[in-house]
């Protein structure tokens, strides 16, 4: 779904920009739970998640028709609407979930890999991370 990968995105951004991929991938290798930063930057992540499912639904709501039963002939009566209209209804939903989260997509993935950290390392150690942070995304 174009919202994890989002998320996932989200968190390369935000460790890219405090270097912190090394640590993060040493934290990942060994199992150890990580130190304090990294799971805010989780945290940071499922915000902007909730935030595309809010858009999401406040996107469901402005298409409704009112209380017909939801536009399908019908609705009123209590009748199921067809399967075909929700496989319609499914794939919109996709498509806006896509629209939504391809603006943001784009910028984080400027972010990953055009602008460098925050803070700095050696460069040889900072190339090393930059490629293993931007393979993983290729990758994921």
């Amino acid at each position: 779904a174009p919202a994890a990968r989002l998320e996932r995105l989200v968190v390369c951004v935000l460790l890219r920009h405090h270097d912190l991929a090394p640590e993060a991938a040493a934290a990942a290798i060994s199992g150890v739970h990580p130190s304090q930063p990294l799971p805010s930057f989780w945290a940071a992540a499922r915000k902007v998640r909730r935030w595309v499912q809010k858009q999401l639904q406040l996107g469901d709501l402005g298409d409704e028709d009112g209380a017909d039963g939801g536009g399908y002939p019908g609705g009123a009566n209590g009748h199921s609407p067809p399967a075909s209209s929700e496989l319609r209804d499914a794939a919109l939903r996709e498509q806006r979930e896509q629209q939504i989260c391809s603006r943001l997509m784009g910028r984080a993935l400027f972010l990953v890999s055009n602008v460098a950290p925050a803070f700095g390392r050696p460069p040889t150690e900072a190339a090393t991370a930059h490629g293993a942070l931007v393979s993983g995304l290729a990758h994921g």
